[in-house]
């Protein structure tokens, strides 16, 4: 088989050692695939019990595995964190923050967990049960939007998770597509896990406890970017921006723009500006009923919003047994996003978008925007996302705020 060469500016594939599009020089591609090292963990055996078998997952918290527990054989996921290569103590507190939150929570609709502790080795261990699954993310990715009833279906039980937490008095804080699991279980479609309380705060904790901009910058209420003290509606809100993802296929606010300038786009939008409403957006995709509840999810005011998961469970309630909820997704009366969902720019209404820079340099509201993937807590972590300008003067908490999350710091 002849050796295939790639052309590093352009990225065209040839068996030539030249590029034929710009006609500099080219290289195997097998020199472009990274090799990475052997996982220390896989073929450890944690605590004396759970076999590490394979990673399944990595984030700033440490890696996720899928593990044997050697005594019943069962199959577990098993999060693991060496406390001595981190730098930031802020990771281990999460960890912990996340074992004991997770601990308390028994709702099939939330992930559970079985164990926690530290080897002797300083390695802190979280065991929960093994899901077979696919975020919802990866759903989105694939089928950009989905039809009214399953967005209703799947929307109802993560308010079933989060009315647990909060009645736990706990605050999950980072509700997004990678941290709702679907699954078929026993022959259901669609079951849903909440997985991740590694940001979740108890409101039974004083002071910051409760404060500051942590999350991720996409689904972030006002009140996280403001720096306010949290409750359960914030989670509500994050909620909203996944609803209307699912139903629009993209997000309540979309940009251009990269690193800092998106993180501030970010935090205007969901802190000024109002999204395009679902009925305008895309006609006919969902029930009046179902646009407005989803609207009031995203409130900017947090007593604008249903008091709480169980209030608004009650609501959604409503709106499927009397609403018509179409099993596929419907035809889209007229497009109002322009060139697609699949990562390329789409024009917008002019009076509903939001830039950085505005005609002749100024900062204004009007902008096209693009699709993109679930931002990370750090800028470094964002692909293209939401967008918005600030006519405003600034705010030295909400600067704060934002500085503190490209840095990376919860507080």
């Amino acid at each position: 088989m002849p050796q295939i060469y790639i052309c590093v500016s352009c990225d065209v594939k040839t068996p030539e050692e030249r590029c034929p599009d710009c006609g500099k020089p080219t290289v195997p591609t097998q020199a472009l695939k990274a090799k990475a090292a052997p996982d220390p963990f896989v073929g450890m055996t944690i605590a004396g019990k759970y076999l590490i078998e394979s990673r399944i997952g990595a984030g700033g918290m440490g890696s996720v595995y899928k593990a044997r527990h050697k005594e019943t054989d069962g199959t577990v996921a098993v999060k693991l964190i060496r406390t001595d290569r981190l730098e930031d103590e802020n990771h281990i507190r999460r960890f912990y923050i996340e074992a004991q939150n997770t601990h308390q929570l028994h709702h099939p609709n939330t992930i559970r967990c079985s164990d926690f502790g530290q080897t002797e080795d300083g390695v802190l261990y979280l065991v929960m049960e093994f899901i077979d699954g696919a975020p919802l993310k990866a759903v989105l990715k694939a089928e950009k939007r989905l039809a009214p009833a399953r967005v209703v279906r799947i929307a109802e039980q993560v308010l079933k998770s989060l009315g647990e937490a909060h009645s736990h008095q706990v605050v999950h804080r980072d509700i997004k597509p990678d941290n709702i699991m679907l699954l078929d279980q026993f022959g259901e479609k669609d079951f849903v896990k909440v997985l991740d309380f590694g940001v979740s705060r108890s409101l039974e904790s004083s002071g910051a406890s409760t404060q500051g901009a942590i999350g991720t910058p996409k689904y972030m209420s006002p009140e996280q970017w403001s720096g306010q003290s949290v409750d359960g509606r914030a989670d509500l809100y994050a909620l909203g921006g996944v609803m209307y993802h699912m139903i629009a296929g993209r997000l309540p606010f979309v940009t251009d723009a990269k690193g800092t300038e998106q993180l501030m786009a970010f935090m205007n939008a969901h802190l000024k500006l109002a999204p395009i409403p679902l009925q305008q957006l895309v006609p006919g995709a969902c029930p009046e009923s179902l646009g407005n509840f989803v609207m009031q999810l995203l409130a900017k005011d947090p007593n604008e919003r249903p008091a709480d998961a169980a209030e608004a469970l009650t609501q959604l309630s409503s709106v499927r047994s009397t609403a018509e909820l179409a099993d596929t997704t419907q035809p889209i009366a007229q497009n109002l996003l322009g060139a697609g969902l699949d990562g390329e720019t789409m024009s917008m209404m002019p009076d509903q978008l939001v830039s950085a820079t505005g005609p002749g340099g100024s900062t204004g509201d009007s902008v096209a925007g693009r699709t993109d993937d679930t931002l990370g807590t750090q800028a470094n972590d964002m692909p293209d996302g939401t967008d918005a300008g600030a006519k405003k003067k600034s705010n030295p908490l909400i600067f704060a705020a934002a500085a503190a999350i490209v840095a990376g710091v919860a507080f």
